[in-house]
């Protein structure tokens, strides 16, 4: 039991206690709860004015080992009103007064927290099923308060992940809820949980195995616990060895973190970092992101821990290791060589079928000649890049529940490349996208909405111009012309310009028919001296045959 500050064992001799004098002096407590009770509730309504004057409240106060019923004498309500005690605030009683009333009085002070701790339920147990449970868990990982506004409302939540010996389990709370638990729940702490529902957990808003997650409702019951026998933290360790048949200890893969995980991170050089809720992803080869419900911890205690700072220590701080820069998917993911820098043509990979078994990597060097304009682009969420909802009133996304005034445009385009042997229509997304126009997808929808409202009833600028209404409108109809070429202008530009192309192929069915498709990981420009460095280099192979 880790120190606490409240006074143990008072709440039994308070109850037993008959002798005011006899009272423990200035007594400290938790209170659990709080609730007003108005005598005459058909005059609710006007009694709000006065509601502190006119309302008893009543306390339910705890110790650490037993707790009790406690009516708050009126002329105090203002420290209730005005949120000076709430929820599980801790006090010290300097004047009051024990009174027996009955039995009821008998039976709440005799209730415990040993009885919580009988009936704790373990967390991989827990299913919609059961209706009375208890939980003790520690909290070890909360999110930020995150806001939603849709058609059918607005609304706030925050989730919390929990953690026993058994398992973990993820918790959302909604509403008025928010207010109640989040000041209340901290990460690292442990807590008895009741009276929450259970149901199937959406596995696309969790990072945890459980198939259940907890959603806290008006009844929800939430106490601290002050032992500290629970598990900090618990991991699922892949080595990067087992992302694919690669000789271990020598590789280095690139992990990014995002917003708030990237403010906080001060890990000094040659430190042992754990990141939990990782996702493997394969761009620019095979490379690692922190999902926004992860966790870092610098120097873990754990056994895993322990044992890579001894080898690092000993011999992994000499070693020579092969950086992300030099790795690719097909290294992790197929177990063949590195994709090198050996080029294919096109032709060779049409003939050797890339993409139709597995996902294949290649590299070849081809020219871009043709752009398709409709649509290079996609409206996302600021915060996960998905695609949102225009709703008319704003942009939804559903992942987030959140709604934008605005999306962030992202490249997803359509582009035919060629080289002496063939063409392939290839994808390219933002990155990609970004190098080969040179400007963003936003500056893209900016140049295209200026003159798509204009067109969207007529075939040419010289219809528009021969059905004018008004003509005084005409410098507004030419500025709005010179907005379509220079939309028109990026494209032709980006035309016709050679690019080394490290691309993927891969085999997918839609409609019940299956097609490779080929998608761009990275383009950079041909190099002219390197280019000709090689192909003499190539030549003189040839002369030596």
């Amino acid at each position: 039991m880790a120190d606490s500050p409240l006074h143990t064992g008072c709440i039994k001799t308070i109850y037993e206690t008959t002798i005011d004098n006899k009272l423990p002096p200035n007594p400290i407590v938790q209170v659990l709860n709080i609730k007003p009770i108005i005598q005459n509730p058909a005059a609710q309504q006007a009694q709000q004015a006065q509601q502190a004057q006119l309302t008893r409240i009543r306390l339910i106060l705890s110790d650490g080992v037993s707790f009790m019923n406690a009516m708050l004498g009126s002329q105090l309500n203002d420290l209730v009103t005005e949120k000076k005690i709430v929820p599980f605030s801790i006090v010290r009683l300097v004047k009051y007064i024990s009174n027996r009333i009955g039995n009821r009085s008998s039976s709440l002070a005799q209730r415990s927290m040993s009885d919580l701790s009988a009936n704790i339920f373990p967390i991989k147990s827990l299913n919609p099923y059961q209706n009375k449970w208890t939980i003790k868990a520690r909290v070890t990982q909360k999110s930020n308060i995150r806001h939603w506004s849709n058609p059918r409302g607005e609304g706030k939540l925050f989730s919390v992940n929990l953690l026993d010996e058994t398992g973990e389990i993820k918790a959302t709370i909604f509403q008025e809820q928010v207010d109640k638990f989040y000041e209340l729940l901290e990460e690292k702490k442990v807590y008895y949980i009741t009276k929450a529902k259970v149901g199937m957990a959406r596995k696309q808003f969790s990072t945890l195995t459980n198939d259940y997650e907890l959603t806290f409702e008006l009844g929800t019951e939430v106490t601290p616990c002050f032992d500290d026998d629970l598990p900090v933290l618990r991991y699922s360790f892949v080595q990067l060895a087992e992302l694919g048949n690669i000789e271990k200890d020598v590789i280095v893969v690139k992990l990014t973190l995002w917003d708030r995980f990237a403010e906080m991170f001060d890990s000094p050089v040659d430190s042992v970092v754990a990141f939990k809720a990782v996702k493997v992803s394969d761009y620019n080869g095979r490379s690692l992101s922190l999902v926004p419900s992860g966790m870092v911890v610098v120097d873990p205690d754990t056994p895993e821990g322990i044992k890579l700072r001894g080898w690092y220590d000993s011999v992994g701080r000499t070693e020579n290791f092969l950086t992300h820069s030099g790795l690719s998917a097909n290294s992790f993911g197929s177990g063949t060589d590195f994709i090198s820098n050996v080029r294919k043509t096109l032709s060779q990979v049409k003939e050797e079928g890339l993409g139709m078994g597995e996902k294949d990597f290649f590299t070849t060097k081809a020219t871009v000649i043709f752009f398709k304009q409709e649509n290079f682009s996609y409206p996302a969420c600021k915060d996960c890049k998905k695609k949102v909802i225009d709703e008319g009133n704003g942009w939804r996304c559903e992942k987030c529940q959140r709604t934008w005034p605005a999306p962030d445009h992202r490249y997803i385009m359509s582009l035919n490349v060629s080289d002496p042997t063939g063409a392939i229509w290839m994808s390219a997304f933002e990155e990609v996208g970004e190098k080969l126009l040179g400007h963003s997808a936003n500056e893209m929808m900016s140049l295209k909405v200026s003159f798509s409202l204009v067109r969207c009833r007529h075939a040419s600028w010289e219809d528009v111009l021969e059905n004018r209404i008004n003509p005084q409108s005409d410098t507004q109809l030419i500025q709005e012309r010179d907005e379509e070429e220079k939309f028109r202008a990026v494209f032709s530009e980006a035309n016709f310009k050679s690019y080394i192309f490290k691309c993927r192929a891969k085999n997918e069915t839609f409609n019940d028919t299956s097609r490779v498709r080929y998608s761009i990981i990275s383009a950079e420009p041909v190099d002219i001296i390197k280019e000709g460095n090689e192909l003499a280099a190539l030549i003189e192979q040839y002369d030596k045959l």
